[in-house]
């Protein structure tokens, strides 16, 4: 097992920032079910995502990875822009399901030493 390392651009919520008791049951299933394994909704790959800093991680969807292992150094800004229409596909859908949270865009790293 090597190292990985990567940035990644994603659209999607913290789960600390869920509260529970405002969702419907069927809601917190779906969350709950997309914390297990990605899901395709509306053409949107919804999955959960491991934040550093977050032991419970966030729902989102990665818009672009850079991955440093394969020597691409350079992030294209029309992602950025891509991102804004993930983002704003993703807070529709979200509202669609009953799971009623603002969506963010953010560029975070990723590093696995492996082990």
């Amino acid at each position: 097992m090597g190292t990985y390392v990567c940035w990644r651009l994603w659209a999607g919520f913290k789960l600390d920032d869920v509260d529970f008791r405002e969702m419907s049951d069927d809601a917190c299933c779906l969350v709950d079910q997309i914390s297990e394994e990605p899901l395709l909704i509306n053409g949107l790959k919804v999955e959960h995502i491991a934040l550093p800093e977050d032991s419970r991680g966030a729902i989102g969807v990665v818009v672009d990875e850079l991955d440093w292992n394969e020597g691409v150094c350079r992030f294209d800004v029309a992602k950025a822009a891509q991102g804004d229409q993930v983002l704003g596909q993703l807070q529709t859908t979200l509202r669609e399901l009953g799971i009623v949270i603002k969506a963010d865009m953010m560029l975070m790293h990723h590093i696995d030493l492996g082990g």
